[in-house]
This record gives C-alpha cells, sequence and structure tokens, in this order.
C-alpha cells in the first residue's frame, strides 16, 4: 500500500462505509488512481465517529507514513462532508485541491431541494442544480445560476446553495474540476469495490483486525459473498485441523493477525491499518 501511493500521489479519495462491525464503527478507505485509471487501497481505518477531529488524525496517520508521496497529492476527493473537506485542509494545507464527487454532489442537492414545497418547482430547480454539475464553461454556470434565482425560493438560495455550493465550485463544477470526470469516475468505482466486499464480510461476523487483513491480502472482483462454512481442508492437512483461509487459500488456525500488529480491544478510537 505504501508503495501504491507512492507510485501515484496526484488523487487521493477519502469516503467511509457503514456497519462492517458489531459495533458499527465506520470504516474509512483511502484510495488512489493508478495508470489504468482503477482504483488502488492504500489504507483502511475503523474509527469510533465521522468528527473532523477523527478524520484529521487519520489523514495526519496517513501522511506521517508516507510524509514524501502526501507532499505530492494536488486533489483530494470527498463527498459533500464538510468535516472530511475540514479534516483534508486542515492536514495538507488550505490551497490543496478539494473536489466533491459527482454522484455524491447529485446526492446532496436531492437532500438539500427536498424542503420545498411546490412539487413543480422542486423539480425545475433540481433539472438546474444537474445542469450547473455538468456545464463546461463558466459562461454557462452563470446563466443557470442567474436561471435558478429566479425559479428557487430566497432561503434556498441564501441558507444552502449560496452558503454551501456556490462559494466553492471550483468543487463540483465539471468545467473547474482539475481531473477528468472519467478518472473521477474510475476511482469512485473503485471505492464502491472496495465498500461491497467489505459489507460482504458482515454476515461472517469477522473481526476488525481480521477483516484488514483479508482486505490487505487483496479485494477480489468481481465482488462475491464470503462461503457460509470454510472449505473442508484438502487431503494431507487434515492433520493440523486447519481449513484453508477463504481468501488466501491458506492453512488458518482460526483468528489471523497482522505481523507485528497486536490485537485491540473493540473500545479503542481507531483501529487501522497502512502499509
Amino acid at each position: 500500500m505504501r508503495q501504491t501511493l507512492k507510485d501515484y500521489p496526484e488523487v487521493l479519495l477519502v469516503d467511509s462505509t457503514y456497519n462492517i462491525t458489531d459495533n458499527k464503527m465506520p470504516l474509512t478507505i483511502s484510495m488512489v488512481m493508478d495508470g489504468h485509471g482503477s482504483g488502488r487501497a492504500v489504507s483502511y481505518c475503523f474509527i469510533a465517529n465521522e468528527s473532523m477531529d477523527m478524520l484529521t488524525a487519520v489523514l495526519k496517520c496517513l501522511a506521517c507514513a508516507n510524509p514524501e508521496a502526501m507532499m505530492k497529492t494536488k486533489c483530494v476527493v470527498v463527498d459533500k462532508d464538510l468535516s472530511e473537506i475540514g479534516a483534508v485542509k486542515e492536514v495538507l494545507g488550505p490551497d490543496i485541491c478539494v473536489q466533491i464527487c459527482t454522484f455524491h454532489s447529485q446526492k446532496a442537492f436531492k437532500e438539500g431541494t427536498k424542503n420545498i414545497v411546490d412539487k413543480e418547482q422542486k423539480e425545475a430547480v433540481r433539472k438546474i442544480l444537474t445542469k450547473t454539475v455538468y456545464c463546461e464553461s463558466e459562461e454557462t454556470y452563470k446563466r443557470l445560476y442567474t436561471e435558478l434565482t429566479s425559479i428557487a425560493p430566497d432561503d434556498f438560495m441564501e441558507n444552502y446553495f449560496n452558503r454551501y455550493w456556490h462559494s466553492m465550485p471550483e468543487a463540483w463544477c465539471n468545467h473547474q474540476k482539475l481531473m477528468t470526470e472519467e478518472a473521477l469516475r474510475a476511482g469512485e468505482e473503485g471505492a464502491a469495490v472496495a465498500a461491497a466486499f467489505i459489507d460482504a464480510l458482515e454476515a461472517e461476523q469477522v473481526e476488525a483486525v481480521d477483516a484488514l487483513t483479508m482486505l490487505h491480502d487483496g479485494v477480489p472482483a468481481p465482488v462475491s459473498p464470503l462461503p457460509l462454512s470454510p472449505p473442508t481442508a484438502p487431503e494431507g492437512n487434515a492433520a493440523d485441523g486447519a481449513a484453508p483461509d477463504p481468501v488466501s487459500g491458506q492453512p488458518s488456525g482460526g483468528s489471523r493477525a497482522i505481523s507485528g500488529v497486536p490485537r485491540r480491544s473493540s473500545s479503542a478510537a481507531t483501529q487501522g491499518v497502512s502499509s
């Protein structure tokens, strides 16, 4: 993972998934994009919550473990979570390029317009917002903004769009993004694959450290749930009574731990791996 970050440090994608462990600790995944535009995981970290302080600690751990690579990071892609954006700027500096992936922009707009009472007005506002996401020039954005101002309620413009979106179009408008939409989409799909594999582990109730070990061994594609029961041990291994690990295929003696990393209690604030 450390070498992967050194090889492709320019764009870092950060997102979290939920309900992975019995105690519902969020799992923060950091990824980069390789030369083929595919997402490559560089860190996994179980955290107690998604506060700005906690996410700042996660990014600081990643930066301390990979100082030279992180200095070359030009852009960080997040969802529309102010705590994530604040943590990125706290660790990498206020001038770092922060971009919001298109999927999360659209999702946030849908959530932000739900309080518009008139259905026709709500639909018209959503259509304009979608156009602003995909607009290809500054002139087009200005025209759409004027149109939005004439249609949307005043409180929506003042307390929501102008406050959270119009002030930072470089983070979500395609025409102002530094990286291509195709590259960003490839990274998002890579994060989705990792999250889907992690969700499949829930049925097995794998402990946090075991889950991280399996992820470190490699995320399979296409994603499929792990078998509910371990495969039968091949002849010749019956003496030790160990069934092959469902991911690596190597004999396992039960719960595995990462070499050199002691087991931690679930009450720990963070449980992460960055190699």
